[in-house]
């Protein structure tokens, strides 16, 4: 395939300068053939960002500034990764993120990864204790988003409650008494139900 080449373990020092050519060859290619390395690599962007975060901004990220084919393909490559952001990561992407919050994606995955990372986002903590997505941006995605995206958030609200009740209970109240969009649109007979399932998994119905 277009695209082989393995991995090393990095040091402390980031990775092997011989590898980096390699990759940044392959995403120096024109057209669809370096759209799809990009792919590739952007499933593991998070370990990129880590390891090496000028090459991650240079090679990667810059994607987003890209035309429409470029931009698409970040977001498939991106979408596949099941690793989680950093607060640095995150705080690059949170703009391009929420800006996806009120598209019609036409992907399930999309949504899926799109909402969990948000929620994500929106319950950890800066080291300063702020909220790295605040209730006020929060909001507005719930409010501008798609049904689905709603459905969704509740969907992993849920779910992350119950795995960890002690670290979600003060957030599921926060999210249903001050972040939570209070208008008819917001109030689909899926997202009702959803609201339903996650009182009920609460234990205070």
């Amino acid at each position: 395939g277009l695209v082989n080449v393995e991995a090393p373990h990095p040091t402390q020092e980031g990775f092997q300068a011989a590898w980096l050519e390699r990759v940044s060859e392959l995403l120096e290619l024109p057209g669809d053939p370096r759209r799809h390395a990009a792919v590739i690599f952007l499933q593991n962007l998070p370990w990129f960002y880590h390891w090496d975060r000028p090459f991650a901004e240079a090679r990667l990220l810059s994607l987003l500034r890209g035309d429409a084919a470029d931009v698409e393909a970040f977001w498939s490559g991106f979408f596949w990764s099941p690793r989680g952001l950093s607060a640095g990561l995150m705080q690059h992407l949170k703009p391009y993120l929420l800006a996806l919050s009120d598209r019609a994606w036409t992907k399930h995955r999309h949504i899926q990864r799109l909402s969990a990372h948000l929620l994500a986002a929106w319950h950890s903590r800066t080291e300063t204790g702020e909220r790295m997505l605040n209730d006020a941006e929060m909001h507005l995605a719930l409010a501008k988003g798609s049904d689905e995206f709603r459905a969704n958030i509740l969907s992993h609200l849920d779910r992350w409650s119950v795995e960890d009740q002690d670290a979600w209970r003060l957030d599921r109240m926060a999210m249903m008494n001050d972040v939570w969009p209070r208008q008819r649109s917001a109030k689909s007979p899926r997202v009702s139900a959803e609201l339903v399932d996650l009182v009920l998994n609460s234990g205070e119905a």
